[in-house]
């Protein structure tokens, strides 16, 4: 039994088909089984990065960022920090003409006064 849950872990439920019985995971069992793998890929990325990082002499912050644009591809992304072909994230930001064409018969007004 985990402290906190009242989950154990023998706790499945189980059905006879046909005299063979099948056991069938619990809906907490699926969820807690979902979440232990999305550790496991999270620990593996990060066993990646700290490759990269070894390898590249790059940061950490750099190797997965590159990682990421690469869609996880360790060799492209190992490749374009090496050669310096890393794309640079910016992130771009457009000014708003509505809001200043509608201020300026505000500004105007204001002004006449």
């Amino acid at each position: 039994m985990v402290q906190g849950c009242d989950l154990n872990i023998m706790d499945v439920k189980s059905s006879v088909t046909k005299g063979i019985k099948v056991t069938v995971p619990t809906e907490e069992q699926k969820r807690l089984a979902q979440l232990s793998s999305f550790e496991r890929i999270e620990t593996m990325q990060d066993n990646i990065i700290k490759q990269m990082v070894e390898v590249t002499k790059h940061s950490y912050e750099e190797c997965a960022m590159e990682l990421a644009g690469t869609d996880m591809d360790m060799e492209s992304a190992i490749t374009n920090l090496l050669e310096g072909n890393s794309e640079e994230w910016v992130t771009k930001k457009e000014k708003s003409t509505d809001c200043d064409s509608a201020l300026i018969p505000l500004l105007k007004l204001k002004s006449s006064i």
